[in-house]
């Protein structure tokens, strides 16, 4: 079963359980396996319609796991944009459902893409978010898979010591869980890291630990033949030519097993190569052949210009020019249509091949346009290449001319290398100015990032404390106003029983005389009855409420005034608690029956109890207890 046919199932059979009932799941299932076997596309709809229908049914995490299926299967075909989205939409769906795990999942996916993409920045800041949260929750194997990944990505952003760095850590968690798959994935990791510093002998040792690794899984064809081509080159770079043909053999048959036309063609351009360094030109020629049939039959550009350029080569160095050339011509339709970057060593063998056959005009021409793509020519050697051809080219058209140029050639000789030497110490000079600007410039960026990130940090955390004083102001002015309300019903009420005793005290007075004037007994006891009741309402103290709802709104009022002063008596101690509500001395008097007078002497004795000032406030020192 093809894996694009693998996918499709598994995402019709999550498709069928969002149907109720096992009879529509294999109905379902059914009719997207007969879709997939002979309309793809059909399928692809039909998958579709399911999610339109799981998305208005509210079923979230059946949703998730589909559109998570969906990125994967256009991950598998290249959609890298269309798979984003996918992925975004079960990463939206796993925050509604606040499943932190099926959140990390869903980054992991999304920075795979990112990966992919070449946009190592944004794929690093949430390889870095799903590591933290699998750190949190010690999940080895999630960890170890994610720093693996992460290494990735920074191998692609040329980080090269922190990708060293990273992969490490992976390795360790990895060798904990025995993952293979993923510790191979690291070991090639490491190899092109150490192959991109120039350290040969660990790239091989790294590619044959991912290759050890590699073997430990069931279906690792497609993996081990890629490992085997990568270790052929390292080989060949160390000129250990025999290990590089055993690695590009063995490549080739695991690519041949997998179906993997175009590696087989480059296999077969790798072992052309070594053949040629070893003088094997029949089996050389014979490689580069069949590399350039099979890239012409999977039409692959890329190959087909490689194999019609290293055939140029070959006869070149053979001196049969003409078929070089043809050979060469081709290679150069192929690689400027496509702009391939490496047209400048195609440039070089072209000019190569028209110098060996006398035609400057071409030579002088591919010439240049080697020159303006090649870096690392300085200036005056393509001065020099340059000149020598204009000379020859100038030969064929004037012969007269040839003594006089050679003499002028000589005579300038010496001052050439002068300037030369001149102009290489002004270039490096340059460069050493160069890279030092640049130097100082990052370093001036770095600082200014650093130094604008903590600014911003500094005012984020300014605005938190100002929100969290606001709302502290706004909360304690609440209180406030809530206590204000809560005393003005307290001295409300406590009035109101004042008055309340002061009308029954008067009826008490008024009516008390009366209770033996009724001539009947029941008359005389019903009366007495009821006047008791007013006497039991007389006697009973307004202020004992008053006092039981005070000292629930202000605990402790009591205790304080007492630990200032222990002598003060309890009406003073309730009078303090009408001064502390601010209460006229009115009021104050009708609550506690007194004498205005009464109550002023009283508010001296109070500020002498408490040692106040002439200039204190009373009711300001009352309050602040």
């Amino acid at each position: 079963m093809s894996c694009a046919r693998f996918l499709f199932l598994s995402v019709a059979f999550i498709c069928a359980l969002s149907l109720k009932g096992v009879g529509q799941q294999e109905t379902l299932t059914k009719k997207a396996d007969s879709l997939l076997s002979h309309n793809p596309s059909a399928a692809q709809k039909f998958i579709g319609q399911a999610l339109e229908k799981i998305d208005q049914d509210s079923e979230s995490r059946k949703a998730m796991m589909l559109y998570n299926r969906k990125g994967r299967y256009f991950r598998q075909k290249g959609s890298h944009d269309s798979a984003k989205k996918a992925f975004n939409k079960a990463l939206e769906i796993a925050k509604a459902l606040d499943k932190p795990g099926a959140v990390a999942d869903q980054r992991s996916e999304l920075a795979y893409i990112y990966n992919l993409q070449n946009r190592y920045d944004s794929a690093l800041i949430l390889y870095d978010k799903v590591i933290s949260y699998h750190k949190k929750n010690d999940n080895v194997k999630a960890l170890g898979e994610n720093l693996t990944s992460k290494g990735s990505a920074l191998l692609g952003a040329e980080r090269y010591d922190e990708a060293m760095e990273t992969l490490f850590k992976a390795e360790k968690m990895l060798k904990k869980k025995d993952n293979p798959l993923y510790m191979a994935s690291a070991y090639a990791y490491m190899a092109t890291i150490q192959a991109e510093m120039g350290y040969d002998s660990l790239t091989i040792d790294y590619y044959n630990r991912a290759i050890k690794s590699y073997r430990k899984l069931e279906d690792s064809t497609e993996h081990l033949a890629k490992a085997y081509a990568d270790l052929g080159v390292s080989y060949k770079k160390e000129k250990k030519y025999d290990s590089a043909l055993f690695c590009y053999r063995r490549s080739k048959e695991l690519a041949l097993a997998a179906g993997l036309n175009q590696l087989v063609a480059q296999n077969l351009m790798n072992r052309a190569n070594i053949y040629e360094i070893q003088q094997r030109y029949d089996k050389a020629l014979e490689s580069y052949n069949r590399s350039l049939e099979l890239s012409q039959e999977e039409n692959l550009p890329y190959g087909i210009f490689l194999n019609y350029a290293n055939l140029g080569d070959f006869y070149m160095n053979r001196d049969k020019l003409d078929t070089a050339i043809h050979l060469l011509n081709k290679s150069l339709m192929i690689g400027e249509r496509y702009h391939f970057n490496t047209l400048v060593d195609l440039y070089q063998s072209l000019y190569e091949a028209h110098k060996k056959r006398k035609n400057m005009t071409l030579a002088l021409h591919f010439h240049e346009k080697m020159a303006a793509m090649r870096d690392s020519l300085t200036q005056a050697q393509n001065r020099r290449e340059i000149m020598e051809l204009q000379t020859r080219y100038g030969t064929q058209k004037k012969e007269a001319k040839i003594h006089q140029l050679q003499k002028e050639q000589q005579r300038e000789k010496l001052m050439r290398a002068y300037l030369l030497i001149a102009l290489g110490v002004v270039v490096v000079l340059s460069l050493l100015i160069v890279l030092w600007i640049r130097n100082k410039r990052n370093a001036a960026k770095k600082e200014s990032l650093l130094l604008e990130k903590e600014n911003q940090q500094h005012k984020d955390q300014q605005e938190k404390l100002n929100l969290e004083k606001q709302l502290q102001e706004e909360t304690a002015e609440r209180y406030r106003l809530d206590l204000e309300k809560k005393e003005q019903e307290l001295v409300y009420q406590t009035l109101k029983q004042a008055n309340i005793a002061r009308v029954n005290q008067s009826v008490k007075e008024k009516l008390g005389p009366f209770a033996t004037r009724l001539a009947r007994k029941k008359d005389q006891e019903e009366f007495s009855r009821a006047l008791q009741e007013i006497i039991h309402e007389v006697n009973r103290d307004p202020l004992s409420d008053f006092e039981q709802m005070f000292m629930q709104m202000h605990d402790g009022f009591y205790e304080k005034l007492l630990e200032v002063n222990p002598t003060f008596s309890r009406s003073e101690l309730q009078m303090c608690a009408l001064l502390r509500m601010n209460l006229p001395s009115k009021e104050m008097a009708a609550l506690l029956n007194l004498a205005i007078s009464t109550i002023d002497q009283r508010r001296h004795s109070i500020r002498n109890k408490l040692g106040l000032e002439s200039n204190q406030s009373l009711i300001s020192y009352l309050i602040s207890i």
